[in-house]
C-alpha cells in the first residue's frame, strides 16, 4: 500500500489537525496525545468538514450538528451506530508523516508517534 507524505512531524504539533489530499481524497489528520490518526474529512450526516474541528481525548466533534467520532477507529460516540468514519493508516518514517492511499478495513488503528 502506498503512503503520501503530508508533513514533517515537527511541523505538526500535538493538538493540531490538517486536511490533506491523499490520492484524490480529502483526509483529516489529527495529532493527539495518543498519536497521529487519519479519517475521512466528511461527517456522514451532512458532509461537513472534520479537519480543523475540535478534538478532545481522541474524539472529534462535527462543527455543523455536533456528531462526534473516535478518530482511533472511526466509531460513533454521539451519532447513530451506523455512522462511522473511514480510517487511514498513518506512519512516521524518519520524521515524515505519511498517510495510506486508501482507507483501511476498519478496526482500531495503531497510533503513529
Amino acid at each position: 500500500m502506498s503512503h503520501t507524505l503530508v508533513a514533517r512531524l515537527e511541523q505538526f504539533p500535538v493538538g493540531h489537525s490538517r486536511i490533506v489530499d491523499v490520492a484524490g481524497k480529502f483526509v483529516a489528520v489529527f495529532h493527539t496525545q495518543a498519536g497521529l490518526f487519519a479519517v475521512q474529512n466528511e461527517c456522514p450526516h451532512a458532509w461537513a468538514p472534520l479537519g480543523g474541528a475540535s478534538v478532545d481525548d481522541c474524539v472529534v466533534t462535527c462543527p455543523m450538528h455536533g456528531w462526534s467520532f473516535d478518530v482511533r477507529d472511526g466509531s460513533p460516540v454521539s451519532a447513530p451506530p451506523s455512522a462511522t468514519l473511514r480510517c487511514y493508516d498513518v506512519t512516521v518514517v524518519e520524521g515524515e508523516v505519511r498517510v495510506a492511499a486508501r482507507a483501511g478495513e476498519g478496526g482500531e488503528a495503531e497510533p503513529a508517534t
